[in-house]
């Protein structure tokens, strides 16, 4: 049980990442059709990610999105495994820390490294997609 408990964080946390790269991997590891979907809206994220004028993933819908991709991600990925609603608390958890914590980390680090917000925007695309593979496997 504890290991669901982690990898529904997990998948929480790339959701707060990366709202579709959750729901892309899950459905890849399910060999369902849908990750075609969420390919190419995981793809189109990360694209509009790159440019200045994206809104900041902490306003209210991203932030909400994000939750829901968490929650809905975590239940699907530890149905059967945690009772329904701590799936959905974990995911919807994860979401928001990584919301967060992906948002002042990346801040953080281009303003004291200057590392320029493309590079590091990159890098937190490899790290979600690293996450979400581990999440995945259960």
């Amino acid at each position: 049980m504890s290991l669901a408990l982690g990898h529904a964080i997990l998948i929480g946390i790339v959701a707060g990442l990366r709202t579709m790269v959750a729901p892309l991997a899950l459905t890849i590891a399910r060999h369902s059709l849908l990750w075609i979907l969420f390919a190419a809206l995981a793809a189109a994220e990360i694209i509009a990610d790159k440019f200045p004028r994206a809104p900041s993933r902490l306003r209210p819908a991203p932030l909400i999105a994000r939750s829901i991709s968490g929650g809905a991600c975590a239940y699907f990925l530890a149905a059967g495994t945690l009772p329904p609603w701590i799936a959905i608390a974990c995911g919807v958890a994860g979401a928001l820390a990584g919301s967060y914590a992906g948002y002042e980390v990346r801040k953080a680090i281009t303003r004291s490294l200057r590392i320029p917000d493309f590079a590091v925007a990159v890098a937190e695309d490899v790290i979600a997609i690293l996450l979400a593979v581990a999440a995945v496997k259960l």
